[in-house]
């Protein structure tokens, strides 16, 4: 029992830490901390991963700007 039980926490922190790996580049693509989503996602998993994946990019943070500044110049415009 102990074996199956060291052997499915041997698997589980493996997949975090392939999770940890890949929410570096996630968090740097998001303007965020990468040590900090490395740990969390390495502690937590994949609902950490999760929660980072789900956070908007720099550049649809920018498109969202973007757009949102169209539409106040076509306000200002209608005045």
């Amino acid at each position: 029992l102990r074996d199956a039980l060291q052997g499915g926490l041997g698997v589980i922190y493996l997949i975090n830490t392939v999770l940890a790996i890949g929410a570096v580049f996630k968090a740097t693509e998001r303007g965020q901390p990468a040590g900090l989503w490395a740990m969390k996602t390495f502690s937590i998993g994949g609902l950490a991963f999760d929660q980072l994946t789900q956070l908007p990019t720099l550049k649809q943070v920018e498109e969202m700007e973007n757009r949102k500044g169209a539409r106040a110049l076509k306000k200002n415009k209608r005045r």
